[in-house]
């Protein structure tokens, strides 16, 4: 082969240096001016120390081995490169340095992908040891070969105690996953990733484990999942509660999809499609199936708006076997978790006993309101959890309010009370809701539209709940006040009667006690046997009349 031809081609292929024994650059090739993106003008005379570069710590003499290395040098751009570089030292005749001789390849990309490799390497391993999870890696024969700090707390060692351990040994004394190990082996011999949940008993820790096989052995992450073990648990038990409460209800329950299609319901729901629709429920049926002709559009409408996210609540009256059923339905959106609603809960609630009370609570505040205008007497009603007082008509023409005048409060009825009983009356009222007494009753003065007071006698029955709450009082005042007039009119009378009396008493009792002083004067021995048993008859009766009006005067006073 032409020996020309090799060092044209070995010129294009090695970048060549030729210095002086200083280092001085003497010539240069086309390659190495390329890859230091100097020109040869710019090179030669120069010292290489001008591209960063050194041969002085290489062995010089005629003995002296080729000195084969990497080195950086130092680009005209200011940025480095990389030269796997070959140097011989150039000796003349009698064995002297003269110069050196460097054979160069430029290896600077393959540097720049070690040290990318290398960083990613660190950065891997950094975030592996920095990892919130437990990181192991383990050989073909279940030998650690390297594990994070996590791993290590977990194990009770460092991360260097447990190097060359065998894993599964470890594996199995800090879990009750024995069965698992099959799955471990497996991911190892057939290098498949698996991975599967454990617990560790001592530790009270579940871990979700990852394995990955790495070509030879495999690496296994640990996580840490026991808050979202206990959260699936707790989720796991309301799914269990709450269906034991839509099972255990008196009302029917449908989980409908956006289409009106049964995803769910509850034993309810089945056991009303059987006995009104003679049909067995099941999941996919379309809800209308299961509705009345009348109200089958009515539930078509109240379903869209819920699925426009706008709770629904209506009454229906159904006909079922010629028998009449009301029903409360409440269409409840149901809401996924990205907002976006996922079907609606229908719930129908029978309300026939609600109704029935409903009817004969009507007919009862009926008949209340026809008592209320037979009598004179002044009913009312007071809620006492919300402290509103609905009087009835009686009241208005008793006391001469008008409608609008009358406040709905306790204080309102209170205040018109006279200020020499209110008091006494509101104290008596407190102290019988204080004592749970269920009959009150009170005697007052109540003042009237006109300014005057009006004498009422006030009876009330209280109902409490069953904690012993006063809840309501219903009672009536009665208007006595002509009773009081007539009572004063008595009273005033047997005052004047008493006075006259007393003084009539007095004027007939002084010519008593003058004739039985005058008989007490008298000597009965001047008299005869006749006229001595008269003095006593007339002495004897005097004495009783005296008696009897002192008894009158007696009685007279203290009545």
């Amino acid at each position: 082969m032409n020996k020309e031809l090799c060092q044209n081609a070995l010129a294009r292929l090695t970048a060549l240096l030729i210095t002086d024994a200083d280092g001085n650059i003497a010539e240069v090739n086309d390659y190495f001016c390329e890859l230091s993106q100097y020109a040869p003008d710019e090179l030669i005379g120069q010292n290489i120390r001008f591209i960063s570069l050194d041969f002085s710590f290489i062995p010089s003499g005629a003995s002296s081995p080729v000195w084969r290395g990497e080195l950086k040098i130092k680009r005209k751009d200011e940025s480095w490169g990389w030269l796997c570089t070959a140097v011989t030292a150039l000796t003349d005749a009698t064995g002297q340095v003269v110069g050196f001789l460097s054979s160069s390849l430029d290896i600077s990309a393959q540097k720049a992908e070690e040290v990318q490799m290398l960083q990613q390497i660190q950065k891997n391993n950094f975030m592996i040891e920095h990892h919130a999870d437990a990181y192991v890696s383990v050989d073909a024969g279940w030998l650690i070969t390297t594990c994070n700090n996590k791993m290590a707390q977990i194990l009770g060692m460092t991360p260097k105690e447990s190097v060359d351990l065998y894993f599964l040994d470890l594996f199995l004394a800090g879990t009750n996953a024995h069965d698992k190990c099959e799955n471990l082996k497996q991911a190892l011999d057939n290098q498949e990733p698996a991975t599967f949940d454990v617990f560790c008993p001592g530790r009270k820790v579940w871990f979700e484990v990852n394995v990955y096989p790495d070509g030879e052995g495999v690496s296994l992450s640990f996580r840490d999942i026991t808050e979202n073990k206990l959260a699936d648990e707790k989720i796991k038990k309301s799914e269990q509660q709450l269906r034991a409460i839509l099972q255990s209800t008196v009302s029917a329950f449908f989980f409908l999809d956006p289409d009106m299609r049964v995803i769910s319901f509850n034993e309810w729901a089945r056991q009303n499609v059987k006995r009104m629709f003679n049909q067995d429920l099941q999941e996919g049926d379309d809800i209308r199936m299961y509705s009345f002709d009348s109200n089958a559009q009515a539930i078509t409408d109240s379903f869209q708006k819920a699925l426009e996210g706008k709770p629904v609540e209506i009454e229906r009256k159904i006909w079922v076997n010629g028998t009449v059923e009301w029903y409360w339905m409440t269409y409840f959106p149901v809401f996924g978790e990205d907002g976006e609603i996922i079907g609606v809960v229908l719930n129908a609630a029978s309300i026939n006993n609600l109704k029935f009370f409903e009817s004969e609570t009507l007919r009862m505040n009926e008949r209340f309101q026809l008592a209320a205008k037979a009598t004179n007497d002044a009913l009312y009603d007071w809620n006492i959890e919300q402290n509103m007082v609905h009087w009835y008509e009686a009241f208005y023409k008793m006391f001469g309010y008008s409608l609008h005048e009358v406040e709905s409060t306790l204080d309102w009825w209170a205040d018109r009370i006279h200020p020499e009983e209110k008091e006494l009356v509101v104290n008596s009222l407190n102290q019988a809701l204080g004592d749970k007494q269920i009959n009150w009753s009170a005697e007052y003065r109540f003042l009237c539209r006109n300014n005057t007071y009006k004498y009422v006698f006030e009876r009330a029955y209280i109902v409490y709940s069953e904690t012993g709450v006063p809840i309501r009082m219903i009672g009536a005042l009665q208007d006595i006040q002509r009773g009081k007039e007539h009572e004063l009119k008595i009273k005033q009378q047997n005052e004047q009667l008493r006075e006259i009396a007393f003084s009539q008493s007095h004027e007939v009792r002084r010519p008593v006690a003058n004739i039985l002083g005058l008989l007490k004067c008298l000597n009965k021995d001047d008299f005869g046997p006749q006229n001595q048993q008269v003095l006593h008859f007339l002495e004897q009766t005097a004495g009783e009349l005296d008696v009897v009006i002192r008894k009158i005067v007696t009685k007279t006073y203290y009545t």
